[in-house]
């Protein structure tokens, strides 16, 4: 029995100090989307403050007839971290889904937009410094 009261009490204790740490939010979020020449789609996410870095996610392929959206980021988590920490995100798709040696071979199409990409950054305030 006090071994259930002490675990019920420790799982009490966490969610109430869970619960009082401020959620870290980011005060503003520019986000920005469309289509490359090739089809393919692309994804940025730019915080405010942006601490003036910019990351780009390579992701795996993609199973054909699955959904192949955009993605700037693996996993939530780390995203919202990023973001949190003033890194600008971005990702694309490819063309197509399934086997895309070639398109891999070509490189990410992202890095030839940096125009864009610093258009997207300047909308979303001043580099945190």
């Amino acid at each position: 029995m006090w071994r259930l009261t002490k675990c019920a009490f420790s799982i009490y204790a966490v969610i109430l100090l869970l619960l009082s740490f401020p959620a870290s939010a980011v005060a503003a979020l520019g986000t920005f989307t469309g289509t490359l020449p090739d089809g393919a789609t692309f994804l940025i996410e730019v915080p405010s403050p942006w601490n003036g870095t910019l990351l780009l996610y390579s992701h795996g392929s993609v199973i054909p007839g699955s959904p192949n959206p955009a993605h700037d980021v693996g996993d939530p988590a780390t995203g919202a971290f990023l973001l949190s920490d003033g890194f600008a995100l971005a990702g694309s798709s490819y063309a197509h889904a399934g086997w895309a040696i070639q398109e891999e071979l070509d490189g990410n199409k992202l890095p030839s937009h940096v125009a864009e990409i610093r258009l997207c950054a300047s909308r979303s305030g001043p580099k945190k410094h």
